[in-house]
């Protein structure tokens, strides 16, 4: 069984995209998941993650 973190399993971070993005002055590492028809982008900072955006794609 695959360990969850949040709503997503550890296999699915692992998948992630990861790319840098400068919001506000701040870089944040950008992850992008996508589950079930929707993407979600999520930006990391100083250990905190935070939802930025999310979609459900067509």
């Amino acid at each position: 069984m695959s360990k969850s973190i949040g709503l997503f399993t550890k296999e699915m971070l692992d998948k992630a995209k990861f790319d840098w993005c400068n919001l506000n002055g701040k870089s944040l590492l950008i992850r992008v998941i996508e589950q079930d028809g929707w993407r979600f982008v999520y930006g990391m900072e100083s250990n905190k993650l935070y939802l930025l955006d999310h979609k459900l794609l067509k």
